[in-house]
């Protein structure tokens, strides 16, 4: 079972996100990247802790909510690559 593979590794199953929640995660995600890549001048493989707490640093602060979902983005992106 694949649910099962991955829960032994530490990997959460995921749920299908909304047509909607996909668009909003897709645009997220890439204001991260273009962050990374225009300010820092490192791939997403390559940021620090720093590199990735400039974003969050930037400009007005983010309400809780939406620093909440870019964390759990972005912690949902390493685990994926962790689990390759």
């Amino acid at each position: 079972n694949q649910h099962a593979a991955g829960a032994a590794r530490g990997v959460r199953a995921v749920q299908p996100a909304r047509a909607g929640s996909v668009v909003v995660y897709q645009a997220m995600f890439g204001k991260v990247l273009r962050h990374l890549q225009d300010e820092r001048r490192v791939t997403l493989v390559e940021a620090s802790g720093e590199d990735l707490a400039s974003f969050f640093e930037r400009g007005r602060p983010l309400a809780r909510s939406t620093l909440v979902r870019y964390v759990r983005l972005l912690e949902r992106v390493y685990e994926h690559l962790d689990a390759r």
